[in-house]
Formats: C-alpha cells, structure tokens, sequence
C-alpha cells in the first residue's frame, strides 16, 4: 500500500444541499482522524454553497474552507485545482461528487498527488445500456491510471476491483446529538394523528427515487383500507412541492392532491421525520447505498425497500421487505404484509447497526486506504 506524505488532504466536494445531512458530519469525523496523524484538511466546495447554514457553522469552528467554480473548461479546472493543491501544501485529493474526467486528468498530469474518488451513487438510473457501458468503459480505464476509487456500490466496484474499493456509508452520531428528535411534532404539523399509519418517502428525483411506483401502491391499497396509510413524500431544493404534484399528476394514476398525500420540506433534523413515521418505502430504480434504510434501521424501524442490487447488503436484516423493482402491485403486497402484522421495534438490531455502521470504522476504512496505517 503506497503511503501519502505528510502535507494536507483536500476535501473537494461538489456539494451545495440545503442541508449538511449525512455527508458533511462524516467528513469532520474523518478529518478529526486525519488530525491525529497530524495531518490538515481544507474543504473546497462550490461557490453557491458559500450562503449555506451548515458552511457557516464550519467556518465558525476554524475550517479552513475554499470556493471552487467547477463548472469550467477542463484545463480552466485543472489550473484552479492546481493553484489550490499548491497553496495549501496538499498532498492527497479526495473528490466527491466532482466532474470525474476533469479529476482523472489533473491527476494524470499531476503524479505527485494522490487522488481518490469516492463515488456516491449507482450512475444506472434513467440511463440507456449504451450510454451505461459507455460510462462503465469510461470508469474502468479511469482508474488503470493514477485514481483510486471508493464506492458505495458493490455493482459499482466490480468494474474493477482492483482499483475501486467498496465503503458503505456510515451513521454520523453527531446528527442525533446536534438535533432533538421529534416524531410527535412532525405528525401535529402535518395533521397526522396518532393512528394513522405513516409512510415515510424521499423523492427528491422522482423517476430515480420510484415516487410513481410508490403513490399508485398506496393508492390503490388505500382503497381496501378503512383508514388510509398516509404518505409523507420528502421533497427536494428544486423538485419543490408544487412541481411534485404536477410530476405526481403526469406520471400516475393520481392528481397529486389527493388527501393521502403530505408533501414534506427537506429539513436538517431528518430523524424527526424518520421518528414520526411507521416504516420507509424506498421505491427506487436506482441507489448508491441509502443512508434512509440505515437510518430507520438504527431506530429499529421497518423498510419496504424496492429488490435492486444497491440494497442488497440490507437482506440479512428481518425488518428490510424487498418487492419487485419497479413493480407496483408487488409493492403495495409487500405494504399490506407489512402493515397488517408488523414486526415489533427491535431495538436490538437499532444496537448492531450502529455498530456495523459506525463512523469511527468508515474513517479507519478511508484512513487505511489513504495508506495511512500507522
């Protein structure tokens, strides 16, 4: 395992959500293990995040944060990166969600510095065959040069897996600390009572998150209902409300208005809506690996969760229901077993998955891999 000098690591992340969610804790956790090898971070992130809540607490707590533009030229990219790397003595690049290309060619012209990539989401969805094996071509003869890759995909990471190593995603403990967790408001708010059956979905893209295979399910199950399960769609900083309801009406069997359906902000204390709910549906096409499934998880809740590859590791937990991709009525069945004898919380397996997922391991996983052993 090549080891990295002793300069700084660079966070670059393309990242500019409302919300620090689960990324941003992970990635102070991992710096606070970088500081005990006696090594600095510097965060880089795009200049429309510089107005975020959660930037600001950062610069608060002394982060040393720049604002990248990476919407540029190739070389225009290249030039910005290394005018940081040399100004801030960096000696490691690790890359979320930026441009991948434009990371593989400053490395190739840049040995000196070791890059990683960590890929955050099955890029599949929505995508042609043609179009995946493209990208799948891209990515392997990517990492033959100097990248290396993490992936919160198993799929993702036999492309090559000599080169792209496997990292699930991680619980930040921090988030429950930092916010107080209120399931009970979340129901008063949106004129839930206590017993009504509440399903909790993120659709902040729609046609990847399966927001259509979810609504006709539950529709159509709530017609042999006395009382209707209530849907708590979480929407997105662009796909608002307003537009999810026009989407909703385009794309199923519903207006989108009907009295089922409460549409929810995107809200920083996501464990409160993870509180307030029954169980989660996660209808996706497409997944990286879901910090929502790991979330509800680590409270003891059950997960209706669609049978695609990302999820797989969630199989050996008897509170995760799979139903067809894509397949509504196989959906709604599982939802009406689910409801109709539901399992007990079981805080037990609330206990292990805080343990299997512990951030603590994910930065020594990160740490290790950095070649950063000792």
């Amino acid at each position: 395992m090549q080891e990295i000098n002793k300069g700084n690591v660079l966070f670059l992340c393309e990242y500019q959500s409302l919300y620090s969610g689960n990324f941003i804790p992970s990635l102070m956790a991992l710096e606070e293990g970088l500081k005990e090898k006696n090594i600095a971070c510097v965060y880089a992130f795009p200049k429309q995040a510089k107005a975020r809540d959660w930037v600001r607490v950062m610069e608060a707590k002394g982060k040393k944060i720049i604002f990248f533009d990476f919407h540029v030229s190739r070389w225009r990219f290249i030039k910005q990166l290394d005018k940081v790397v040399k100004q801030n003595n960096i000696h490691l690049i690790h890359s979320h969600f930026a441009p991948i290309l434009k990371v593989e060619c400053y490395a190739l012209l840049h040995r000196h510095v070791r890059v990683f990539i960590h890929m955050h989401s099955d890029f599949s969805a929505g995508k042609s065959s043609l179009k995946l094996k493209i990208k799948s071509y891209i990515l392997y003869h990517a990492c033959s040069g100097g990248v290396n890759f993490f992936s919160v995909s198993q799929d993702l990471a036999r492309v090559n897996p000599n080169k792209i190593q496997y990292v699930p995603n991680a619980l930040a403990d921090k988030r429950l600390s930092d916010f107080p967790i209120d399931g009970d408001k979340v129901r008063r708010e949106n004129n839930i009572d206590k017993d009504s059956i509440f399903c909790e979905l993120f659709g902040w893209s729609p046609l990847i998150k399966g927001v259509d295979i979810a609504v006709n399910a539950i529709s159509r199950l709530n017609d042999s209902l006395e009382k209707p399960i209530i849907l708590g769609i979480v929407c997105g900083r662009e796909m608002t409300p307003d537009k999810m309801q026009q989407w909703i009406q385009l794309h199923t069997h519903c207006s989108g208005k009907e009295s089922f359906i409460r549409y929810l902000q995107p809200r920083e204390d996501v464990f409160s809506y993870h509180a307030a709910a029954d169980f989660l549906l996660l209808a996706s096409r497409s997944e990286g690996f879901s910090y929502s499934v790991l979330e509800m998880l680590s409270l003891g809740k059950n997960c209706v969760v669609s049978d695609i590859p990302a999820d797989a590791w969630a199989k050996k937990y008897d509170l995760v229901h799979f139903f067809t991709t894509a397949d509504s009525d196989s959906c709604m069945q599982t939802i009406k077993s689910v409801i109709k004898c539901p399992k007990m919380q079981n805080n037990d397996l609330a206990k292990r998955i805080k343990k299997d997922y512990s951030i603590d391991q994910w930065v020594k996983t990160i740490i290790q891999a950095y070649g950063l052993c000792n």
